[in-house]
């Protein structure tokens, strides 16, 4: 059903790449226009990428289709999209990772998780490649959900899918239910949930 549109999807393995512009709404259109033409269609070692402007969200997304969904070959792949956006922007661009799935169906999850790897530049800081992974390294307290499921439930509200923003929130409730924790904490996250939800 791609191939009329001619996106072919030859591999396994699917991630998104966000390429967000940090706000700069300065980075003038010849610019984006070229590294739209540069992403559009982007042939990588053993994948291949098909780019669209993000147009309300100032930034691009890349849809990389893989034969290998290691984190090496990852990582790989986007030091080679971060060198082609190096190429014709220069300036403060940050890249969110979403993590690896192994079809075309689960890529709005991958898009989601991007989305919230960008988000957390505010925390991580400077013009990086923040994968979506790594946001569970960040230190929290061991009976709370971790930073991972909080940022996909609200990316996953921000971008209106549903389906995603259930399963999420069914996962915290899960994890809180396995903490076997007094009820007023579990008064506080459920609450905790609700501001993350308004």
């Amino acid at each position: 059903r791609f191939a009329s549109l001619g996106l072919i999807f030859p591999y396994q393995y699917y991630f998104v790449v966000i390429i967000d512009f940090n706000d700069k709404h300065w980075v003038r259109a010849r610019l984006r226009e070229e590294l739209f033409e540069e992403l559009e269609k982007v042939d990588l070692p053993n994948a291949i990428g098909y780019g669209v402007e993000l147009i309300h969200d100032n930034g691009m997304a890349v849809i990389v289709n893989t034969a290998s969904g290691s984190l090496d070959t990852v990582s790989q792949l986007t030091r080679v999209l971060r060198v082609k956006v190096d190429r014709v922007i220069d300036d403060e661009v940050v890249m969110g990772v979403g993590n690896v799935y192994c079809g075309l169906h689960q890529v709005h999850n991958a898009f989601i998780e991007a989305s919230g790897a960008v988000e957390y530049r505010m925390v991580v800081g400077g013009t990086k490649v923040i994968h979506f992974r790594e946001l569970s390294t960040v230190p929290v307290t061991n009976d709370w959900y971790t930073n991972e499921v909080r940022v996909k439930l609200v990316q996953a509200l921000k971008k209106g899918n549903q389906k995603v923003a259930a399963w999420t929130v069914a996962e915290m409730l899960t994890f809180l239910r396995e903490q076997q924790i007094p009820f007023h904490l579990w008064r506080c996250y459920c609450f905790d949930i609700i501001n993350v939800v308004l």
